[in-house]
């Protein structure tokens, strides 16, 4: 990882964006909340958490199809990060592959044997991309 701050993941949906976040001490993310995305205030609400965790890096995961081409959410999701950069321009924004990270994140909630929403599934989304993400920089180092 390029330093020792905390780390958020966005899982980046048409409604929704799940919020992850990990301490590079601990190395193991997990899910923070969902924010709606057509939010006024959504925005000032992720500023908010970037600023709560003192996160200088946000993770957004890349959807891509099963083939692994690039799909219409693939381009509606690089039109959020150009969005982010503007909008929060201190923070360092990279990519990581989100290869059937909703199916994982169900698959997850489904063997604890409760009842969950949609917003828990992007939440619990957003935590595997980030897992991923810390996994690929240890293989790096």
């Amino acid at each position: 990882m390029a330093d020792s701050s905390t780390i958020l993941a966005l899982d980046v949906g048409g409604t929704r964006v799940g919020v992850a976040v990990a301490s590079p001490d601990v190395k193991i993310a997990r899910p923070l909340t969902t924010l709606q995305r057509k939010a006024e205030d959504f925005w000032r609400q992720l500023q908010a958490l970037v600023d709560q965790h003192g996160a200088q890096i946000v993770v957004i995961g890349l959807p891509r199809g099963l083939d692994g081409q690039e799909t219409q959410q693939t381009e509606e999701t690089r039109v959020f990060a150009t969005e982010f950069n503007r909008q929060l321009p201190e923070v360092s924004c990279v990519w990581q592959d989100e290869a059937v990270t909703s199916v994982r994140a169900k698959e997850a909630l489904d063997q604890r044997g409760i009842a969950f929403d949609k917003s828990q599934v992007d939440a619990v989304a957003a935590s595997l991309i980030l897992q991923d993400y810390i996994t690929d920089q240890e293989m790096v180092r």
